[in-house]
């Protein structure tokens, strides 16, 4: 097996001339404008070349590019969960990409793709609602050795013990996440942004340890969190829970990691457009492995703070060369948007509550009561019911949000609405819901 990083979640796996690329993202700003990639990828799509298999593990763009598909090799075969609603089925569909063939795999299933090579799908944690609908982690099997390409989502308990049954020469594993939390949110203090931020990462930081410390492969490698906030947002970098370097990943796991582990499984860091091939023996020893991967991290952390500056704290959002009608009303456009968001939710089990409220370009508010099923406009001075989600966000967005231009997981991700909660805690289905804001017909 031989596996070249191209960029973020972006590998290709080569076993006996077959070859397969996960999560295509390759250069180019996603999330309107808003996430680059860091280091950026020495590779372009158009050079990657021959493809038997494209492995996809859900429709966020930063695993699932439009721009970098239609660059790919239509003969390829697109491997995907097999799971209802199926949203990167849809997603292809829709887009028009024809591939040779979209094959789906059930979760804990494995499938010979080819001779000697077989390919097994992971459903992410049921716990986490949205993940859990949308996301999915690859497995590959080959003789009595595997590969672990967990992409976004950390093992949960059941699939964890699932897990443990196979012997894996190499485990990329996420060691960050990619929420707006606690950059975006208003609520919070400089400093409450920073012990936030360091909250998160010790809480995945742990999770990649133990995920090492169970599984023990042979090598493992971050994966899923090479990219930074881009644009008039840049700044927002410092409170993300993008770690500023691999050698972080590294550098905790080797603090933490029992002896016996830390003798047994390797570090194993990849530059954009290096390989690891599992035939190449280790001529070092542990010790030194470990001290090799972690030396360069002073240089890697300047490099991506010049990057930042330089390069992507200049670049411009999509939104920012929108127009908005001059005779658009803003209320009215809220309260069709809100009318389709709860007639559309009271034909799902999802059930949101509390209160969500949208500082509007007008100077006014705009309420959903989700258990009342209620919209309306109110003053902004007019205090606000408890619990509650604020959203905010630049006029052009918003325009673009509330008519379906664009999608609301998209910005939420994207790092560019801006938040404040009450009381600070996380709400699956509220972010799941505000996907339905939005005019049935597209404008009003």
């Amino acid at each position: 097996m031989k596996v070249t990083l191209v960029s973020d979640s972006t590998y290709v796996f080569e076993h006996n001339g077959v070859r397969l690329l996960t999560d295509p993202w390759i250069g180019g700003a996603i999330g309107g404008g808003a996430w680059v990639q860091y280091p950026p990828p020495v590779i372009s799509a158009q050079d990657i070349g021959r493809l038997d298999f494209i492995f996809i593990s859900h429709v966020h763009q930063d695993h699932c590019d439009p721009d970098t598909l239609r660059h790919l090799d239509r003969n390829a075969t697109v491997l995907i969960m097999d799971r209802q609603p199926n949203f990167v089925d849809t997603f292809l569909k829709q887009q028009g990409f024809s591939f040779k063939k979209v094959q789906k795999i059930r979760p804990f299933q494995s499938v010979e793709i080819c001779p000697g090579l077989a390919a097994e799908v992971i459903d992410a944690d049921p716990q986490h609602e949205l993940n859990h609908l949308v996301d999915s982690s690859l497995l590959l099997h080959w003789g009595k050795q595997s590969l672990y390409f967990a992409n976004d989502n950390p093992p949960y308990t059941a699939s964890l013990a699932h897990l443990k049954k196979y012997r894996y020469r190499l485990a990329l594993l996420p060691a960050s996440g990619g929420s707006g939390y606690p950059a975006t949110y208003t609520n919070l203090s400089a400093d409450e942004k920073n012990q936030e931020r360091d909250r998160i990462q010790k809480t995945y930081l742990n999770t990649f340890v133990e995920t090492i410390e169970a599984l023990r492969p042979d090598f493992f490698t971050p994966c899923a969190g090479s990219h930074i906030i881009s644009g008039q947002n840049a700044r927002l970098n410092q409170w993300m829970a993008f770690l500023p370097s691999p050698m972080v990943a590294f550098r905790y796991t080797r603090q933490h990691l029992s002896e016996t582990a830390r003798e047994r499984c390797l570090p194993l860091l990849l530059s954009c457009g290096q390989s690891w091939d599992e035939e190449t023996p280790v001529t070092s020893s542990p010790e030194k492995v470990w001290d090799k991967v972690l030396e360069g991290e002073p240089e890697w952390i300047s490099a991506r703070n010049r990057y930042i500056s330089d390069v992507a704290a200049k670049l411009k959002y999509d939104y920012e060369s929108h127009t908005v009608p001059p005779t658009v009303k803003w209320e009215d456009l809220f309260l069709e948007a809100a009318a389709n968001l709860i007639r559309t939710i009271e034909r799902t089990s999802l059930e949101p509550s509390g209160h969500v409220y949208l500082s509007l370009p007008s100077g006014k508010r705009g309420h959903i009561a989700f258990e009342a099923k209620v919209a309306e406009i109110v003053a902004n001075d007019k205090p606000q019911e408890q619990p509650h989600l604020s959203i905010g966000c630049d006029p052009r967005l918003m325009h673009q949000l509330l008519t379906g231009k664009f999608n609301w997981n998209a910005a939420d991700g994207a790092c560019i609405l801006e938040y404040s909660r009450i009381p600070n805690r996380y709400d699956n289905r509220v972010i799941i819901a505000l996907n339905y804001l939005k005019t049935a017909s597209g404008e009003v």
